[in-house]
């Protein structure tokens, strides 16, 4: 696969993740993906698993965040490689754990790729949470 394909399959996921259904899990990732999610307050342990895993996961989070958007900040390709600096960010639609609803969420993600046969075999993801942005501070008194 050339660097050129593997960037526009890469692109092509975070343009169907951004249509808010999960189309692309099935468009993009081999049944036998190796997924990784590292720790979250939601997910202390971390996630990890194949594309039906993926799937229950990323339904898990559509639900929680029906308006929840990934932004491509940089994103270099090699080969089959595809590592990605994104800014995602979302809106609660109820509480779970320490998700409160309503509340605007922003995390940093560095995402890691693999590719074979124009789908994405092994992907690893390191998120950070970063304070909210834009949300006027309270004033004491």
């Amino acid at each position: 696969m050339t660097t050129n394909n593997t960037t526009a399959l890469a692109l092509k996921c975070i343009e169907l993740f951004n249509q808010h259904t999960l189309n692309y899990v099935e468009q993009c990732y081999a049944e036998d993906v190796d997924w990784t999610e590292m720790p979250l307050p939601t997910t202390p342990e971390g996630q990890r698993g194949n594309r039906e895993s993926l799937l229950r996961s990323a339904g898990m989070l559509l639900r929680l965040f029906p308006d929840r958007e990934l932004r491509v900040v940089n994103i270099v390709t090699e080969g089959n490689s595809v590592a990605m600096e994104l800014d995602w960010s979302g809106t609660a639609a109820s509480t779970v754990g320490p998700v409160k609803a309503g509340s605007v969420y922003h995390s940093r993600i560095a995402s890691f790729l693999m590719i074979s046969n124009n789908l994405i075999v092994k992907h690893t993801d390191y998120c950070v949470a970063i304070p909210e942005r834009g949300k006027p501070k309270q004033q004491e008194g």
